[in-house]
């Protein structure tokens, strides 16, 4: 397993990939980028393509982080990206929205939802996130993190039973 790009695809359509073929799909911020009401044919597709035992390990902004800095006023949990805001509800919408880049709003619960709903096993919430039965060293030191307390990202990984 590598950090490298192996795949380019068009996530609204089917993955291309045969029916119990792949033994690993690992996405770090990429789901929040596709509509809501693609998540669940989105999860059931790699369900679909994994191999008995098979696992995902699947990453994004954390909602649920976001929210309690946004009541707690904690305006410097949050970034000036994309958009310069000085205000708390503009850093939170840019986390949450990006500028229109994100689709979808990722928490531990809607993750879980999504994985079991496609029969995924075993969903665990990787806090802190660099840490994983699935994946290597080398895929964990290229995920990044800013250095809170509160995490910024949100990881599950989940098996499809085998």
């Amino acid at each position: 397993m590598s950090a490298r790009i192996d795949l380019w695809i068009n996530f609204l359509d089917d993955l291309p990939f045969r029916d119990g073929s792949v033994d690993l799909f690992y996405s770090f911020h990429v789901i929040e980028h596709l509509p809501e009401r693609h998540l669940p044919a989105h999860f059931a597709a790699m369900f679909r393509a994994l191999k008995p035992g098979g696992g995902i390990r699947i990453g994004g902004p954390h909602a649920e982080s976001a929210a309690r800095k946004f009541l707690a006023g904690d305006t410097k949990w949050f970034s000036d990206f994309p958009i310069k805001h000085d205000s708390i509800g503009g850093r939170f919408s840019n986390f949450l929205f990006c500028a229109g880049e994100h689709l979808s709003a990722l928490t531990p619960s809607f993750l879980t939802e999504l994985a079991e709903g496609a029969g995924f096993v075993d969903v665990t919430v990787r806090l802190p996130i660099r840490e994983s039965e699935l994946v290597g060293r080398e895929i964990l030191d290229s995920e990044y993190e800013w250095d809170f307390e509160t995490p910024h990202s949100l990881v599950i990984e989940a098996r499809k039973p085998g």
